[in-house]
């Protein structure tokens, strides 16, 4: 099977050029948040898929930061390969308590939640699919970058629980993927 990345798309900009606006975004796949690391490249932050559209996910995503559901890290040291959590998000069930905080502090977080969103570009990879192989090739994906060298290994979100082992009736396919170059790290090929 082979697959494409395409992109870098951003997620806001003020002159159009934005995800939101290309027709690519109504197509389904795989697709990859990644911020533009200061010595070049893009450094992926997170490997998703979606089998509504791309605009529909990356939409619920974006709406998820803005409201305190998902983590905000400082955005000047994403840009230098580092984590400083700004926000833990309120997505696990642990956090769930924790609503009244993110309302108190909202003044506080709010810029930086500005800034986060808007140093996001997404690539993506359109690819019509069950269910169960987009899943398969995310978690192939997710999975070559978390064993590349710092920063790449380390930048990637932790506990994103994806696939870890085929279905008895499944058997293994290898994917070509072109593009993606700019992803430091990215495969050109994966097992799913």
């Amino acid at each position: 099977m082979n697959l494409q990345v395409l992109g870098p798309f951003r997620i806001h900009s003020n002159d159009g050029e934005d995800i939101f606006h290309n027709p690519i975004a109504k197509e389904s796949g795989i697709y990859v948040y990644a911020v533009p690391y200061e010595k070049g490249g893009f450094l992926a932050e997170y490997v998703g898929e979606t089998g509504a559209s791309f605009l529909k996910r990356i939409k619920e995503h974006t709406i998820n930061t803005m409201g305190g559901y998902n983590r905000i890290y400082d955005p000047v040291a994403l840009e230098k390969g580092e984590k400083e959590l700004l926000w833990d998000g309120l997505w696990k069930s642990t956090r769930q308590g924790y609503f009244n905080e993110f309302i108190e502090r909202y003044r506080e977080i709010a810029p930086s939640i500005y800034d986060f969103l808007t140093m996001f570009s997404v690539f993506l990879l359109p690819l019509e699919s069950e269910p169960r192989l987009r899943r398969r090739i995310e978690s192939a994906i997710a999975k070559h970058l978390y064993q590349q060298p710092e920063p790449v290994g380390t930048f990637m979100a932790s506990d994103i629980r994806y696939i870890k082992h085929l279905q008895k009736d499944e058997k293994p396919i290898q994917i070509e993927i072109s593009g993606g170059s700019e992803i430091i790290g990215f495969p050109k090929r994966v097992v799913a």
